[in-house]
């Protein structure tokens, strides 16, 4: 996978993560069982996002840090 598509992707999965996360924890008491199933997803999102980050960190430099290819 290309670091762009990573880069792409790891924010959004986080912060959409913890939007879930945080609608679940907000929704326990009035639905338990979807408040507890949207809690979990978002975790697993964030997850995902984290694991994400460390792949990226094990990926070559692409470039010199000022948009040239090396």
């Amino acid at each position: 996978m290309k670091p762009q598509t990573l880069d792409s992707l790891i924010w959004p999965l986080i912060f959409g993560g913890m939007a879930l996360l945080m609608l679940g924890l907000w929704t326990i008491d009035a639905a338990a069982v979807l408040g507890h199933a949207l809690a979990w997803s978002g975790t697993a999102l964030i997850a995902v996002g984290a694991v994400m980050i460390w792949l990226r960190s094990r990926l070559p430099a692409q470039g010199d840090g000022e948009g040239r290819p090396r």
